[in-house]
């Protein structure tokens, strides 16, 4: 061979690696291609992944922020309610008359353990009732006591109030609560 033909063999041997690295560098690079694609593809479900959990986290504090609220609303409106039924309550045993708070004074002071008496304390109206029931005793008069009597020793160790407010009060929570339970039941 001679040196013409060693050029020529030579210049297409070269001729074809090149074309060879060249194909190779078009192959690696369509690879590098889809590659960067899947990976892009692959980033944009990740992403849609992390925006819906992220979307139902603040749905999720969204909901208990509005289930808070309305308890809270709805907790308010139960103490209001509640205190315009106790304002109820005090306004209703205010009306109560002369017969029915006599009649409340006899079986509230029969209650009562025998004991010496040294004051009782009544509404002005059933002074005159008390002075019979506690003859001998001092008998005070308060018009907060709507009904019933409140009694104390001389030295004032013991003392009882026997009123209706006081029974009201003891009884309001229960009482109270079960009232409300049953609004709820008709407004659900």
């Amino acid at each position: 061979m001679g040196r013409e033909e060693l050029a020529i063999a030579l210049q297409q041997k070269g001729e074809a690696q090149v074309k060879a690295l060249r194909q190779q560098a078009e192959d690696e690079a369509e690879r590098y291609r889809l590659q960067c694609q899947l990976e892009v593809v692959s980033q944009g479900h990740r992403c849609d992944r992390e925006a819906d959990q992220s979307a139902q986290q603040e749905c999720r504090q969204v909901d208990w922020l509005v289930v808070k609220k309305v308890r809270n609303l709805r907790l308010q409106a139960l103490q209001e309610l509640d205190h315009r039924l106790w304002q109820l309550a005090l306004t209703e045993l205010g009306r109560l008359d002369s017969q029915e708070r006599r009649q409340c004074l006899d079986q509230l002071a029969a209650e009562l353990p025998a004991d010496s008496w040294y004051r009782v304390t009544v509404h002005p109206d059933d002074a005159p009732a008390a002075k019979k029931l506690f003859p001998g005793v001092i008998i005070e008069t308060d018009v907060a006591i709507a009904g019933g009597l409140t009694v104390s020793t001389e030295n004032g160790d013991i003392c009882i109030d026997n009123s209706l407010l006081r029974r009201l009060e003891k009884l309001w929570p229960e009482l109270s609560g079960r009232t409300l339970a049953e609004l709820e039941e008709h407004i659900d």
